[in-house]
């Protein structure tokens, strides 16, 4: 009874012990939406009307399907499972940050090479900033829209590497502006 008593002591001091540092009891969790049926559904044979005023138009769609308003202003039809996928899977824009090298066979300069690959919907010149980090020069271009921002700079032997921000949410130069503040040059 005392070796019993003694190891429920020592447990609970433990316990409390832990729990006081914040390592066994920790905040609640919070649930997470529990998904309904993300399977496909078949489209129903009655119809409905959707106005997309913003594309001057109007559509006939299956009456059981769904739209989403995207933030880049399309608009997605989907039938009630893949909403429900995209409701309970991707509730927010998927933010992503890439490095990649560009392309530049007729060796450009980085304002010329800017110009021509990262034209507006308009195919006017993107806004375009010089920065300079750890003594490399660079170009910031603003994408349309705000969902994508780019950085692109020379690297000696290597050519020019773009890093970019993308998201269906609202980015902007900061964003790369964070990485290329980071950034060295391999010696």
């Amino acid at each position: 009874m005392k070796t019993i008593f003694k190891t429920t002591t020592l447990v609970m001091t433990t316990v409390l012990l832990l729990s006081s540092q914040n390592l066994v009891f920790n905040t609640p969790a919070i649930a997470q939406r529990k998904c309904g049926n993300t399977e496909p559904v078949e489209a129903s044979k009655t119809t409905r009307t959707i106005k997309l005023k913003q594309f001057g138009i109007k559509v006939k769609i299956p009456a059981n399907f769904r739209t989403i308003l995207r933030k880049d202003g399309s608009v997605m039809i989907l039938d009630p499972g893949s909403y429900e996928a995209m409701r309970c899977r991707a509730p927010h824009g998927i933010y992503s940050f890439s490095i990649k090298s560009l392309p530049n066979p007729q060796q450009l300069s980085l304002l010329e090479l800017a110009k021509i690959s990262y034209p507006n919907i308009t195919g006017e010149t993107p806004n375009i900033h010089n920065y300079s980090f750890n003594n490399t020069q660079a170009l910031i271009i603003d994408a349309q829209g705000g969902y994508g921002a780019y950085g692109i700079f020379n690297v000696p032997g290597k050519g020019v590497i773009e890093m970019s921000a993308g998201c269906d949410c609202e980015v902007d130069k900061t964003c790369v502006i964070e990485y290329l503040q980071t950034t060295e040059l391999l010696k």
